[in-house]
Protein backbone atom coordinates (compact mmCIF):
# COMPACT_ATOMS: atom_id res chain seq x y z
CA UNK A 1 0.00 0.00 0.00
CA UNK A 2 2.80 1.91 0.25
CA UNK A 3 4.51 2.09 -2.79
CA UNK A 4 4.32 4.24 -5.32
CA UNK A 5 5.64 5.10 -8.95
CA UNK A 6 6.50 2.68 -11.39
CA UNK A 7 5.81 -1.52 -10.79
CA UNK A 8 6.34 -4.19 -12.90
CA UNK A 9 2.34 -6.22 -13.23
CA UNK A 10 3.55 -10.00 -14.26
CA UNK A 11 1.34 -10.92 -16.34
CA UNK A 12 2.69 -14.55 -16.49
CA UNK A 13 2.40 -14.61 -12.75
CA UNK A 14 -0.61 -16.90 -12.20
CA UNK A 15 -2.23 -17.32 -8.19
CA UNK A 16 -5.15 -18.20 -6.77
CA UNK A 17 -5.69 -17.73 -3.34
CA UNK A 18 -7.77 -15.72 -0.71
CA UNK A 19 -7.64 -12.57 0.99
CA UNK A 20 -7.13 -13.08 4.82
CA UNK A 21 -11.06 -11.74 5.18
CA UNK A 22 -11.90 -14.62 3.16
CA UNK A 23 -9.68 -16.94 4.74
CA UNK A 24 -10.97 -16.70 8.06
CA UNK A 25 -14.67 -16.65 7.09
CA UNK A 26 -13.61 -20.30 5.06
CA UNK A 27 -11.88 -21.13 8.34
CA UNK A 28 -15.39 -20.08 10.58
CA UNK A 29 -17.32 -22.44 7.94
CA UNK A 30 -14.93 -25.19 8.18
CA UNK A 31 -15.43 -25.27 11.58
CA UNK A 32 -19.22 -25.01 11.23
CA UNK A 33 -19.48 -27.80 8.80
CA UNK A 34 -16.91 -29.95 11.20
CA UNK A 35 -14.40 -30.17 8.22
CA UNK A 36 -11.15 -31.99 9.13
CA UNK A 37 -7.92 -32.94 7.25
CA UNK A 38 -6.03 -30.38 4.70
CA UNK A 39 -8.03 -28.12 2.35
CA UNK A 40 -6.54 -25.97 -0.19
CA UNK A 41 -8.92 -22.92 -0.36
CA UNK A 42 -9.10 -22.06 -3.78
CA UNK A 43 -11.43 -19.68 -5.88
CA UNK A 44 -13.13 -21.06 -9.55
CA UNK A 45 -10.36 -18.79 -11.00
CA UNK A 46 -6.71 -17.69 -11.31
CA UNK A 47 -5.50 -14.12 -11.39
CA UNK A 48 -2.33 -12.91 -12.91
CA UNK A 49 0.15 -10.32 -11.04
CA UNK A 50 -1.02 -7.49 -13.39
CA UNK A 51 -4.51 -8.33 -12.78
CA UNK A 52 -4.46 -8.42 -9.36
CA UNK A 53 -2.56 -5.18 -8.84
CA UNK A 54 -5.19 -3.37 -11.02
CA UNK A 55 -7.77 -4.68 -8.61
CA UNK A 56 -5.44 -3.12 -5.82
CA UNK A 57 -5.01 0.45 -7.33
CA UNK A 58 -8.81 0.55 -8.68
CA UNK A 59 -10.10 -0.36 -5.05
CA UNK A 60 -7.71 1.81 -2.69
CA UNK A 61 -7.81 4.32 -5.78
CA UNK A 62 -3.73 4.35 -5.98
CA UNK A 63 -3.41 7.29 -7.87
CA UNK A 64 0.23 7.88 -7.48
CA UNK A 65 1.22 4.24 -8.54
CA UNK A 66 1.95 3.18 -12.48
CA UNK A 67 1.36 -0.73 -13.26
CA UNK A 68 3.27 -1.50 -16.02
CA UNK A 69 2.48 -4.62 -17.71
CA UNK A 70 5.69 -7.36 -17.63
CA UNK A 71 5.38 -10.41 -19.70
CA UNK A 72 9.18 -11.64 -19.65
CA UNK A 73 8.79 -13.49 -16.01
CA UNK A 74 6.14 -16.36 -15.68
CA UNK A 75 5.35 -18.49 -12.67
CA UNK A 76 2.84 -20.82 -11.84
CA UNK A 77 2.12 -20.50 -7.64
CA UNK A 78 -1.90 -22.14 -8.03
CA UNK A 79 -2.92 -24.61 -5.87
CA UNK A 80 -5.63 -27.75 -6.53
CA UNK A 81 -8.70 -28.28 -4.48
CA UNK A 82 -9.34 -31.89 -5.21
CA UNK A 83 -11.67 -31.89 -1.95
CA UNK A 84 -15.73 -31.53 -2.54
CA UNK A 85 -16.82 -31.98 1.23
CA UNK A 86 -16.71 -28.00 1.76
CA UNK A 87 -20.05 -26.36 1.56
CA UNK A 88 -18.69 -22.71 0.59
CA UNK A 89 -18.73 -20.56 -2.08
CA UNK A 90 -15.52 -18.38 -2.14
CA UNK A 91 -16.14 -14.91 -4.46
CA UNK A 92 -14.31 -13.23 -7.17
CA UNK A 93 -11.19 -11.50 -7.16
CA UNK A 94 -13.02 -8.32 -7.83
CA UNK A 95 -15.38 -8.60 -4.96
CA UNK A 96 -12.57 -10.46 -2.32
CA UNK A 97 -10.61 -7.12 -3.13
CA UNK A 98 -13.35 -4.77 -2.79
CA UNK A 99 -14.50 -6.31 0.47
CA UNK A 100 -10.62 -5.97 1.51
CA UNK A 101 -10.98 -2.02 0.86
CA UNK A 102 -13.90 -1.42 2.41
CA UNK A 103 -12.22 -3.19 5.46
CA UNK A 104 -9.21 -1.31 5.64
CA UNK A 105 -10.67 2.20 4.98
CA UNK A 106 -13.23 1.33 7.68
CA UNK A 107 -10.49 0.12 10.22
CA UNK A 108 -7.63 3.01 8.88
CA UNK A 109 -6.02 3.71 12.24
CA UNK A 110 -5.17 -0.32 12.15
CA UNK A 111 -3.10 0.13 9.13
CA UNK A 112 -0.69 2.93 8.05
CA UNK A 113 0.30 2.85 4.63
CA UNK A 114 -0.14 5.93 3.11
Amino acid sequence: MKQHGVTNGYSKAIWNGVTTIELSKAIDAAIRQELSGLYHLTPKGKINKFDLLCLFQKEFKKKDLEIVLYENFGVDKTLINTRTDFNYVIPTYPEMIKEMASWVNKYKWLYYYE
